[in-house]
């Protein structure tokens, strides 16, 4: 063939695809395949842009989220507020990134693979939702990417959405997360492979061409285009399509939906919404809103034990500073009462003999305090439940070109996380800290300011002032206590 990229051809052509066929045919009928074949050259410089643009756009059209994009461009995810990392895969997927994936707006399994390790190391991820709407594609890469999936399952939740198809390679990367869905009329299957062979020796015979191929070994011109194909060289090229079959079919049979043999038994036919259910292609009808709001409660879900418990962990020495202060001067029948009592809150404030005075700002120190104990590099977060990465990585955040904060780091990204978690803010203020690379002290500052001003119930004279929920709360939270230790006083002690 006269083509202009001998490289490209020799992907698109003899080679075994884990594709829908009628996409594979778009692509050898279609403009590019076409020009490729005619030997004209491509401009590739607008391709690059408008796919970086469409990816983009895609990902961020779906959802309010935050772009995540590494220095050199080769990953890329959105983000949610609520830790769920979106990564795209639309159009065909190739291996890897080149001229020819740029100008057609192809997803790559270097890219992609490049993407989920990047999501698997930012501790702000939480889980991770693939969304999928491509044909498939080339099967080199296809079973590394999906085995990189699956191992990913075992760190963190990994859902995906054929969005709306997913078939062949695609579907061996969606198939490979813990929970598939698709939406109605959505389509997902065709577990099986292809190859395309031209055979132009009627066109060389009917312009008066004729090709003389020197050549040792057998099988060394097996699918040259200028000789009709024999009977050996076509059981060869069976044997290699039937190999990515069996290869796609044990991977789907390792994802636990069907068994391999299932697989194969589908004939790689394409699926439909409730079909593809009840075929055990898939775990539901539902639109991608849906599944991503169903992955962002089972996150927040899994996350409250944590928060729980570190806040359980963190605020006990706390309290008992703080039970150790209001206590002070108080008469020695009130605190053997109050030593004595298992029912207080670490959450309450404890009685002491006279009013107690309006807390100070510094009453927000032993939370400061408490959130020393966080983890280092390479350990586990209690709060985000993510191993955390080295000072020295890039955690993924955007890069400010105006902070204020030169040096700031992943530690004290993470010590504001826990401070804020501590203080029990929503985790839109703790990313609003971190975005803006706030200093620790001006983070310490302001969660104490906040402390005061949620507690500070009792007016300079010691009268109460009942104003807001906040102050009527921790009123509530004294009279329980109040009442708790008179219960145990005797008669003529109580207050």
């Amino acid at each position: 063939m006269n083509v202009a990229y001998p490289n490209v051809a020799d992907r698109l052509f003899g080679r075994a695809h884990a594709i829908e066929p009628n996409s594979l045919r778009a692509i050898i009928e279609g403009p590019v395949g076409q020009r490729v074949l005619a030997g004209e050259r491509i401009e590739v410089h607008a391709g690059k842009k408008a796919a970086k643009a469409a990816r983009r756009g895609r990902a961020l059209a779906t959802v309010e989220a935050e772009q995540v994009r590494s220095n050199d461009g080769m990953s890329e995810y959105a983000l949610t507020r609520d830790g769920v990392a979106i990564l795209s895969v639309a159009g065909l997927i190739s291996k890897r990134f080149d001229w020819l994936a740029a100008a057609c707006g192809f997803a790559t399994y270097e890219g992609l693979g490049a993407s989920l390790e990047a999501a698997l190391s930012d501790y702000r991820v939480r889980a991770i939702l693939l969304d999928v709407d491509s044909p498939g594609g080339q099967v080199d890469g296809m079973l590394d990417l999906a085995d990189q999936i699956l191992a990913a399952r075992a760190k963190m939740p990994v859902w995906s959405v054929a969005n709306s198809v997913a078939t062949s390679a695609a579907y061996a990367l969606a198939g490979s997360a813990e929970k598939l869905y698709l939406p109605r009329l959505a389509q997902v299957g065709s577990i099986g492979a292809v190859m395309y062979l031209i055979d132009q020796s009627l066109q060389d015979q009917a312009r008066g061409l004729k090709y003389n191929a020197i050549f040792s070994g057998a099988r060394k011109i097996d699918g040259w285009e200028h000789a009709t194909l024999s009977s050996e060289a076509r059981a060869v090229f069976q044997g290699r399509v039937d190999h990515c079959r069996d290869a796609l079919c044990d991977l789907i049979g390792r994802q636990g939906r069907m068994s391999a043999k299932d697989a194969l038994a589908t004939e790689a036919a394409i699926y439909s919404d409730t079909d593809a259910v009840e075929a055990r292609l898939a775990d539901g009808v539902r639109t991608f809103d849906e599944v991503l709001a169903s992955l962002t409660a089972q996150v927040s879900q899994n996350l409250q034990p944590r928060m729980a418990a570190l806040a359980a962990n963190r605020g006990a020495s706390a309290m008992t500073t703080q039970k150790d202060q209001m206590l002070s001067g108080a008469s020695p029948t009130a605190v053997a009462a109050a030593q004595q009592s298992g029912s207080a809150s670490a959450e309450t404030p404890p009685l002491s003999a006279e009013a107690p005075a309006a807390p100070e700002p510094a009453a927000a120190a032993p939370v400061v305090a408490a959130a020393a104990a966080k983890p280092k590099p390479g350990e586990t977060c209690a709060t985000c439940g993510q191993v955390m990465p080295d000072d020295d990585d890039d955690d993924g955040m955007p890069v400010d070109p105006n902070a204020s904060a030169p040096g700031y780091t992943v530690e004290t990204a993470m010590e504001t996380m826990d401070l804020c978690a501590i203080a029990k803010l929503p985790l839109s203020d703790a990313k609003a800290f971190v975005n803006a690379k706030t200093p620790i002290a001006t983070v310490r500052s302001e969660l104490a300011r906040r402390a005061a001003d949620a507690t500070n119930a009792l007016a300079v004279d010691g009268t109460a002032k009942p104003v807001g929920a906040a102050e009527a709360a921790v009123a509530a939270a004294w009279d329980s206590v109040v009442e708790d230790l008179n219960s145990k006083l005797p008669a003529n002690t109580r207050r």
